[in-house]
């Protein structure tokens, strides 16, 4: 679950990749992360109260870039996700969007001592519009 006070804003964010308002909004929705391992790829999934918010990415594990995606920023074009480290309680993910508008991404993903709190940091970079950034803190759901 995510401890959204202690999260960061995704507005600038939002505004480097031109999100529509209505769409800022609904990224308040987002509510965890899921990420589990299947067929020697890592699924990350962004979970979201709207449905069809909630976003699904694949990372093989032998750090190959994937197959072209649906985007994580839901617009138009595809992207490539690849794992650049792994280890046992760290990942870097990287992400390059195709099309308009194009950039790539770095998400580093920091599990606590403990395992029950997980740290993500993402930066962006659009290659025509500049460079965000923001971490998000989650806490293990109960099980």
């Amino acid at each position: 679950m995510q401890e959204t006070s202690r999260s960061d804003s995704m507005d600038a964010f939002c505004q480097l990749f031109g999100v529509p308002r209505w769409l800022r909004q609904a990224t308040r929705l987002m509510v965890g992360l899921e990420i589990c391992m299947q067929d020697n790829a890592l699924l990350v999934k962004q979970v979201c109260k709207l449905r069809w918010l909630s976003t699904m990415e694949s990372f093989p594990l032998d750090g190959v870039p994937s197959s072209l995606q649906r985007r994580r920023d839901l617009r138009p074009g595809k992207q490539r996700g690849q794992l650049l480290v792994a280890a046992d309680d760290y990942m870097q993910i990287r992400v390059v969007w195709e099309g308009a508008p194009c950039g790539e991404a770095r998400d580093t993903l920091q599990l606590a001592k403990s395992g029950k709190e997980l740290l993500v940091l993402h930066e962006a970079n659009l290659h025509d519009r500049g460079q965000a950034a923001f971490k998000e803190v989650y806490k293990r759901k109960a099980s």
